[in-house]
C-alpha cells in the first residue's frame, strides 16, 4: 500500500499496542490490511507475524547490548539495582542460550519466517534503529531538562526501565 495510507494505520497500531492491549494493534493492522492491501489473508498474517517476531528480537538484542554497555562501562552499578552480582556461570549460560536460540531460528528460518530474506533484514534493521534511537532520545531529553543530574543516574534509570519493560507481567 502507499506510504501515506500505511502511516496512519501504523500510528493507530502503535496506539492500540501501547495504550489499549499488547498485540491489539496487530489485530487492527490485519483487519486494515485486509481492506487496503492487495494480498491474501495468509500473506498478511505471515507478514504481521514476521514483523512482530523481528520487533521482539531487535528489542531484546538492543536491551541486552544496552545493559551490557552500561554495566561494562561502569555507568550502572548492578548492586544498586537490587540484583546480586551475576556470576560468570550465569552469564555464560544466558549467552549460550541466546546463541542456541539464534542458531535454531537461523536453521529453521524457512519454517519460522514467510517474508524474503531481504525484507527480513530490512525490518530487523528498522526495528534495531528504532530500539537504539528511542532510549538515546529519552536520555537526551532527561539530560536537557535536568542537566545537574549525573549521566550515571540517567543510565541507571534507563537500565531499570529497559529491564522492567522486558519482564512479562511486571509492567
Amino acid at each position: 500500500t502507499p506510504w501515506g495510507a500505511t502511516f496512519g494505520a501504523a500510528l493507530k497500531k502503535r496506539v492500540y499496542n501501547k495504550d489499549v492491549l499488547d498485540y491489539a494493534g496487530e489485530a487492527y493492522l490485519y483487519t486494515w490490511a485486509r481492506r487496503h492491501a492487495d494480498a491474501t489473508p495468509r500473506a498478511i498474517a505471515h507478514a504481521i507475524k514476521d514483523n512482530a517476531i523481528l520487533s521482539g528480537a531487535a528489542s531484546l538484542l538492543v536491551a541486552l547490548a544496552l545493559l551490557a554497555a552500561l554495566v561494562g562501562g561502569g555507568l550502572v552499578d548492578v548492586a544498586a539495582l537490587g540484583m546480586p552480582e551475576a556470576s560468570g556461570a550465569y552469564v555464560a549460560l544466558g549467552a549460550g542460550a541466546l546463541v542456541a536460540a539464534g542458531v535454531l531460528v537461523y536453521r529453521f528460518r524457512a519454517r519460522v519466517f514467510a517474508l524474503p530474506g531481504r525484507q527480513l533484514a530490512g525490518l530487523l534493521a528498522l526495528h534495531t534503529a528504532r530500539n537504539v534511537a528511542t532510549p538515546a532520545l529519552q536520555v537526551l531529553q532527561w539530560a536537557l531538562v535536568m542537566p545537574a543530574v549525573p549521566m550515571s543516574a540517567w543510565a541507571t534509570l534507563l537500565a531499570v526501565q529497559v529491564v522492567a519493560l522486558r519482564l512479562p507481567v511486571l509492567p
